[in-house]
Parts: structure tokens; C-alpha cells; sequence
């Protein structure tokens, strides 16, 4: 059973060096008082090889909410399933460094811990604990929620892994916003998550996990929460042939979702992805500071993550020099985007270790996990 306090730990761990720098620079650059964080997620599908779990955040004042609604719907018209190519209109948009995107890979493997008693045990531990913290204005809605999951988890078809995508979700979600409240002074936090089984499930109780996972956060980091306003983005009479008003901002982490959900990191063999997936890769992702990629192993031992980063061929060269393959081991992987027939020397002598992959004309050099 995934815990929100392990995910948090493993999240700072991935922060704690020059990804949060990278945040913190963004976020105290900018005056705004209100912000917006957009999820979308992929999650199962035959081409893709990830679970992705993509979020984009962008501040917003009142009198130009309605601007940022247009300027989103004008720039991504449609989701990335209905394009075949990525609109230049598209690509400057996502890669605006007026926003800032996060996608987080979390192993399948997370399905996989622990027995339904363990999970059954897991969720009473979190219950009691609930009711342990002091009081905030989430707090009873969520335990009387986790009440009632309690007694819908002794079913056997019980849904597990759908919760587990809750919590991790829910985990993100509040760190992010925490991230917010610790690097600029907002007065309103608003979460835009697409619709979905996870945001509907089991009342709604994503919101709720949220919400508290946020307060809980900014009381562990001595982050002044309080001051802000909180909430998330609904649609009641939304359906299948009627999209929600909040539909256009969440075209920028489907993008995102879509194409790291389709890119496989671990493989030697050449497998082609669609056009819009390496337009994606090469002039959105690559190179560009305001894009975070964080890996998120889940395994018997715990939650480990680790870093993705993405150069050009141009700067292969400079980002080996600039960094000893101790520190290079620190991440995943660093990843090298070009149209190019062979590694630079010195970015190869720099990672001898790494794997060459093809991908539809591009190169990619990768690290596997681990520490020396």
C-alpha cells in the first residue's frame, strides 16, 4: 500500500538539489498572488510503456482568468489524441516559459505492494492518524470519507490499484502547492485535474486527500499555509459530449502526459513513436529548464526516485564536462535529444556506462538507476 509520507520523502529527496532551485528561481520571479495547477494522467493504453502523471502550473489574476482561459484554447485546440503533429502555435505555448511543467513516472510496479490485508491495515493505520492531527477545515469531511473506504475495501473486487493512483496523486498535487506557498506569497491555489476515475472515486476523496496532504506539508516544512485560499476546478453538468469549462487548461500536461507515457527510457531496441510524440520530446521537453521529469520507483524496499534531463546535441558536450559522472550517477539518466548518427566523444567518454537507444532519429544515452 503506497503512503502519502513516503511519496513526500522520496519527492523532497528528488527536490533537494537543483530541481527545486530551478522551481524556486520560476515561482519567486513572478509577482501573482493566485496559481493554477493542471493534472492530466495516462495510464494504461497499448503504446504506452509509462504511467504518466503530468502537471502544469501557471499564475493567474482575476481579471485575466478568462485571458488565460482563451489564450490556452486559441494556442492547443484540441488534445494531443487528435492531432498528428504538434502546431508550432502548440509547441511555443508549451514551452512559454510563463509555466512550469512536472511529470512524474511512477513504476507499475506500486500495484504490487503488499497483501489486501496489508492495505486493509494501511488504510486503519491512516485513519487513526487522521484523527491524531489537529483540526483543520478538511479534516472531518476526509475521515468521514476514509470511514466509509474502510468498509468498501473488504470487498473482494475492491479497486487497489485505482486508490493507489489516488493517493500518489493526491501526494503530488499537495507538494506541488506546497512548493508554491514556500517560493512566492499566493493568496489562491487552485488544483484543474482532468476528469477521471481518480477524481470521482470513492466521493471524490482525491480533493480531500489533497487538501490535507498540503496543510500537513506546510506544517512539516514550516510553510505558512494558512493564508491561502484552496480549491479545485468542478463541472457538475460536464458529461461524455459536453466538456468541462476547465477542459483547455489541462491540454498542456496531456501533452506532456501523452508523449512521456509513449517514450520508452529502457530499451535497446528502435521502436518508433508518432510524429507528435518526438515534436514533443524535441521542442518542448529538451532543453528547456521549466520541464521536470522525475522517475519514481516503488518496490519492496520503499520509494526511490530519480531525475531525467534532456539536452540537444549541442550541449551534449557541455553538460558532460560540466558535471563528473559522480554526480551524473545522483539521477536516472541524462538524456540526450538530437538527430544524430553517433555520441558526442566527450559526452560518451564522460558516461561510459550508459546505453545507446534509437528512437525514430533520435539518440538517446542512458544511465540505469544507481549510486557508486
Amino acid at each position: 500500500m503506497l503512503f502519502a509520507g513516503a511519496i513526500h520523502q522520496a519527492l523532497k529527496d528528488a527536490f533537494e538539489f537543483d530541481a527545486e532551485i530551478g522551481v524556486r528561481a520560476y515561482l519567486s520571479g513572478r509577482s501573482a498572488t493566485k496559481w493554477v495547477i493542471a493534472a492530466d494522467f495516462v495510464l494504461t493504453g497499448a503504446e504506452r510503456v509509462n504511467d504518466a502523471f503530468a502537471f502544469t502550473i501557471q499564475p493567474y489574476e482575476l481579471d485575466d482568468f478568462s485571458e488565460l482561459l482563451a489564450k490556452s484554447r486559441q494556442a492547443i485546440p484540441a488534445d494531443m489524441k487528435r492531432v498528428r503533429r504538434l502546431q508550432a502555435a502548440a509547441a511555443a505555448f508549451l514551452a512559454d516559459r510563463s509555466r512550469f511543467h512536472f511529470c512524474f513516472l511512477p513504476t507499475r510496479d506500486r500495484h504490487g505492494l503488499g497483501s489486501r490485508e496489508d492495505a486493509q491495515e494501511a488504510l486503519a493505520d491512516l485513519l487513526d492518524h487522521l484523527r491524531g492531527l489537529p483540526e483543520m477545515p478538511s479534516k472531518p469531511a476526509l475521515v468521514r470519507k476514509i470511514e466509509a473506504l474502510i468498509q468498501r475495501a473488504k470487498a473482494r473486487n475492491f479497486n487497489f490499484a485505482l486508490l493507489h493512483n489516488i493517493v500518489f496523486l493526491a501526494a503530488v498535487a499537495g507538494w506541488l502547492a506546497m512548493l508554491i506557498a514556500r517560493h512566492s506569497r499566493p493568496e489562491m491555489i487552485m488544483w484543474v485535474f482532468d476528469r477521471d476515475a481518480m477524481t470521482t472515486a470513492f466521493d471524490g476523496i482525491v480533493y480531500d486527500m489533497t487538501f490535507n496532504n498540503f496543510h500537513a506539508l506546510c506544517r512539516m516544512e514550516g510553510v505558512g499555509g494558512n493564508r491561502v485560499l484552496l480549491s479545485h476546478a468542478t463541472d457538475p453538468d460536464a458529461g461524455d459530449w459536453r466538456g468541462a469549462w476547465f477542459d483547455d487548461l489541462i491540454r498542456a500536461p496531456d501533452y506532456i502526459a501523452g508523449t512521456l507515457a509513449r517514450w520508452e527510457l529502457g530499451t535497446t531496441e528502435a521502436q518508433p513513436v508518432p510524429g507528435k510524440v518526438a515534436d514533443v520530446i524535441d521542442k518542448v521537453i529538451g532543453e528547456n529548464p521549466n520541464v521536470v521529469l522525475i522517475l519514481v520507483r516503488c518496490g519492496a524496499f520503499g520509494i526511490t526516485t530519480a531525475r531525467l534531463r534532456a539536452y540537444s546535441k549541442l550541449n551534449a558536450n557541455r553538460a558532460a564536462y560540466r558535471h563528473s559522472p559522480t554526480s551524473i550517477a545522483d539521477y536516472l539518466g541524462w538524456v540526450c535529444i538530437g538527430k544524430v548518427d553517433s555520441a558526442p566523444s566527450g559526452y560518451r567518454n564522460a558516461l561510459a556506462s550508459m546505453t545507446a537507444l534509437n528512437r525514430v532519429g533520435l539518440k538517446i544515452w542512458w544511465r540505469p538507476v544507481g549510486r557508486p
